[in-house]
């Protein structure tokens, strides 16, 4: 439960962290790492969080193929209410997890923070309260009605 919450911090204090993609893997001393970077060649690693798809990208897989305007307009307005359904999930799942972050950020417990290269720093009270405040700030940002 403990690592979920600091991978969940991670996650947040880490904007770059859920584009890349989260891995984790284990070290040469068998400690468990979770990066925004793939781990070094030869190492087996579980992919946690799967990089968000660019619209570009999409287009690019889809075949070009001419349709009746009357059908288009249907599918562009089905593709409007899929994105905005999944933007929805998106910004309730990060909803939660700044929740979960500013919880813990404002416990008695220690808390520790992984780099993209898996080392791991204790925050310092200074380093807390950023995050406390980078906390609040996305749930005003992701947690409205």
């Amino acid at each position: 439960m403990f690592k979920q919450v600091l991978l969940m911090l991670a996650l947040t204090c880490c904007g770059t962290a859920y584009s890349a993609g989260i891995y984790k893997w284990s070290d040469t001393k068998g400690n468990t790492q979770y990066t925004a970077t793939p781990p070094p060649h030869g190492v087996g690693y579980e992919l946690l969080a799967k990089p968000p798809q660019s619209k570009a990208s999409d287009r690019s897989r889809q075949p070009r193929t001419e349709q009746k305007q009357e059908s288009a307009d249907t599918g562009s307005e089905q593709a409007v209410a899929n994105a905005s359904d999944e933007r929805k999930a998106r910004w309730a799942e990060n909803c939660k997890i700044a929740q979960k972050n500013l919880e813990v950020l404002q416990s008695d417990r220690d808390v520790v923070q992984s780099s993209p290269e898996g080392e791991k720093t204790l925050l310092d009270s200074s380093a807390r309260e950023q995050a406390v405040s980078q906390a609040k700030k996305d749930i005003e940002y992701y947690c409205q009605p």
